[in-house]
């Protein structure tokens, strides 16, 4: 099986107690299609890797009236950037969002001053994480200045492409497919096949899905986890029926997930697709920061059987949840199957909490059909 992410355990430790909460979250990634077929941007919610807030349209000039945060406004004045950074980094241990800062920054910076971004990153040429949310933003104003620069770093021009591709690919995805389909075929190649998958994803799921199969990447599993997990972060329940299709399409023959270091798997009767609980896990993932209207509708959207394929990724965190958290499933018991399914993916991990929330169900007939199941 894949591996699950630590990321990908925390998020969806807490998927069930997501449920009680009311209040909507902003999308997790800051791009939408545009009524043109482009992207724009959209304020606030954004994953680590876009700027938190602030960039209206053209990057500012002058005061910066639309960058709100006082760091990347002081990093903006400052005729170093080098220092700007350093300060920035200064403050990581604070609130974890050098990351999204330094998206904002390059976002913002006036054209003029885009001639020192190869001085500052050569500054911090051994900091990959810099390097990494530097040249991101970078790549997707200016991809033919910061594909010049990438190629120049001789050996470590492949470490550099990742995050050159997402920026590139966020700005112009056919230039962008078309140069990394022009790269000698080495060991970085299924890296980047999963980043331009993922980073289409974003703003165009479908589209993402249909270059996988045209290019017969339906082989990379981690390209179909990054797809999975960025559309779950835009529209869970279309994220869903594409899990649900690629699923039936490898059970049908018609193409085969291998496991990023091992054979293909074999498919069980009775059961999904053997790698269905990692791929929903990615969805899972990448639905974390959706309202919990959300995940209540995923779930509900879930049959028994993908909740029990799926139960070991569902319930992995059950353990750390307190039961107050989860006590929706008592709540919104009804004796369906789905909802059995759910008691007995719960009772598998930890039987006492199931137990706790069974006594919690106020129709008795439902309590013991329930309890029946998980027996």
């Amino acid at each position: 099986m894949l591996v699950l992410t630590v990321s990908g355990a925390f998020a969806t430790g807490w998927l069930l107690a997501r449920l009680n909460r009311d209040t909507p979250e902003a999308p997790r990634f800051p791009y939408a299609s545009s009524a043109a077929g482009g992207t724009q941007k959209i304020n606030s919610g954004a994953a680590p890797d876009k700027a938190m807030s602030s960039v209206s349209g053209l990057p500012g000039t002058g005061d910066f009236p639309d960058v709100f945060d006082p760091l990347v406004r002081a990093a903006l004045h400052n005729p170093d950037l080098a220092a700007a950074v350093r300060e920035i980094m200064a403050r990581q241990d604070e609130d974890h969002c050098a990351d999204t800062r330094f998206v904002q920054l390059v976002e913002a910076l006036p054209e003029s001053r885009l001639a020192e971004l190869p001085a500052l990153l050569e500054a911090f040429s051994g900091d990959q994480y810099v390097t990494k949310f530097i040249l991101m933003p970078w790549a997707e104003r200016q991809p033919a200045a910061a594909l010049a620069w990438a190629e120049s770093q001789g050996a470590r021009a492949g470490d550099l492409f990742p995050p050159l591709l997402t920026g590139w690919a966020r700005r112009d995805p056919d230039a962008a497919a078309a140069w990394m389909e022009g790269l000698p075929l080495s060991t970085r190649s299924r890296d980047l096949q999963s980043t331009l998958i993922g980073t289409l994803a974003e703003s165009d799921p479908g589209r993402a899905l249909s270059l996988l199969r045209e290019k017969g990447w339906t082989t990379n599993a981690d390209a179909i986890q990054s797809l999975l997990k960025n559309q779950g972060a835009v529209d869970p329940a279309a994220a869903l029926e594409t899990l649900r299709s690629l699923v039936a399409e490898f059970d049908a023959g018609n193409g085969q997930m291998s496991e990023s270091t091992g054979p293909t798997s074999i498919h069980q009767p009775g059961k999904l697709h053997p790698q269905f609980n990692s791929l929903l896990g990615a969805l899972l993932n990448g639905a974390s920061n959706r309202p919990a209207s959300d995940f209540s509708s995923l779930l509900s959207r879930l049959s028994p059987q993908e909740i029990k394929d799926g139960a070991s990724f569902l319930f992995l965190e059950g353990l750390n949840l307190h039961p107050e958290l989860i006590e929706s499933l008592a709540r919104n018991a009804d004796g369906s199957e789905q909802n059995r399914a759910l008691f007995r993916g719960l009772a598998g991990n930890d039987g006492q909490l199931a137990l706790s929330l069974l006594e919690k169900i106020s129709d008795p007939s439902v309590r013991v059909d329930t309890l029946r199941s998980i027996n």
